[in-house]
């Protein structure tokens, strides 16, 4: 496996090797370094091999396909592993792997975790190295020298069909959740303890700050608070965007009802989602959120919680068929204000929060999807 981030952690990276690895598979996994960890270790399994942490590593380390730090090690990994397969996580390293790939004559699956180029255009990377027109170029040979590609939704799937890539060679790995991890971890509950005993109803979003649609979620809750005199928000994540919506939270007058935690480790944050009564993916609708699906919306069903989402295609989908929460207009505070006022009631949110956990358990969850990705990859032997 290649991955252009740092590992851990990576929950879909750690999914699909735990999957593949009780089914008999070795891997090695290549990554990033930015925080000076072994360049050789092995993690649940995994061998992982790490780029070098020296001065000005996040310039030399870029995940560029012609970057030629990446280029030897890809190429000297290949050498000294012989891997039956090379599968490489996201656009930016795809055709250095798929060029060594041909060169050697191994297989290549592109595991496409996102819409990439719509993505860099969602967070205006316009003129940048990040750029997404030429993202955009770049997909359309990546898909086209693919032997394989893996999805996360059914929308993203479409669009590659819509582009020419045959359906045969697309397969369907969603970001379900592991319900056999999440459900045997050690949770710690005084947060909830602390939180439940001051306020109602608690309302979270979990992950990155910028582009998610997070001053929508400052105006709902300033505009609820009107209706609902103990409501809090937690703000569990980070990014650049944080000081924009500390001065937006202190605009509203709401400072007090939102907690910005920070980034939390993986395992702390069930402890924050058991804490709250409703969750939110505010993420606008656009060419990206279209066709991509979050892993949190998955984890906020597992864990039973009633959730507002957006009108993005494949969020919206999901919830109205799991009938688990209130699809909201993007970026329509007055909307979403109304669904967190709406799901106030307990009997209405637990109701709803149950259907997410059912539909979990029955469809959406980690012990499905795995049997897609382990048949894909036994085509491959």
């Amino acid at each position: 496996m290649i991955l252009q981030s740092k590992f851990p952690p990576d929950i879909r990276v750690e999914k699909e090797a735990r999957s593949l690895l009780k089914t008999g598979y070795t891997i090695d996994l290549l990554c990033n370094n930015y925080t000076g960890l072994a360049t050789e270790d092995t993690y649940s399994g995994i061998r992982v091999h790490r780029l070098r942490n020296k001065l000005f590593s996040r310039i030399i380390n870029l995940p560029l396909f012609c970057n030629p730090v990446w280029v030897w090690k890809i190429y000297f990994l290949i050498i000294s592993v012989r891997p039956d397969v090379i599968h490489i996580h996201d656009l930016p390293l795809f055709l250095t792997g798929a060029f060594l790939g041909k060169l050697f004559n191994i297989p290549t699956v592109f595991d496409m975790h996102e819409n990439y180029p719509a993505m860099l255009k969602a967070t205006k990377g316009m003129f940048t190295l990040k750029n997404p027109y030429l993202a955009a170029v770049i997909e359309r040979i990546a898909i086209r020298i693919a032997d394989y590609i893996i999805v996360i939704v059914e929308e993203q799937r479409e669009r590659l069909i819509n582009l020419g890539v045959p359906e045969e060679k697309i397969v369907i790995a969603s970001n379900t959740a592991d319900l056999e991890h999440l459900d045997n971890l050690q949770i710690d509950l005084k947060i909830k303890k602390e939180l439940n005993a001051k306020f109602t109803p608690v309302v979270s979003y979990i992950g990155g700050f910028p582009g998610r649609g997070l001053k929508t979620v400052l105006q709902a809750i300033s505009i609820a608070s009107s209706e609902l005199s103990d409501i809090y928000l937690l703000m569990v994540g980070d990014g650049k965007g944080r000081k924009d919506l500390e001065k937006e939270a202190d605009k509203l007058g709401i400072t007090e009802r939102v907690n910005f935690v920070g980034w939390v480790n993986f395992i702390d944050v069930p402890g924050y989602i058991i804490a709250s009564d409703i969750c939110l993916v505010p993420h606008p609708a656009n060419s990206h959120t279209n066709s991509t699906i979050p892993h949190k919306l998955f984890q906020y069903m597992a864990f039973g919680k009633p959730v507002i989402v957006t009108d993005a295609i494949p969020l919206a989908r999901i919830v109205k068929d799991c009938k688990c929460g209130i699809v909201i207009t993007s970026e329509d505070a007055n909307e979403m204000a109304d669904a967190i006022i709406t799901l106030s009631d307990k009997r209405l949110a637990s109701r709803l929060g149950e259907n997410g956990r059912k539909s979990v358990e029955k469809i959406y969850n980690w012990k499905n999807t795995s049997k897609e990705l382990i048949r894909f990859y036994k085509q491959l032997q």
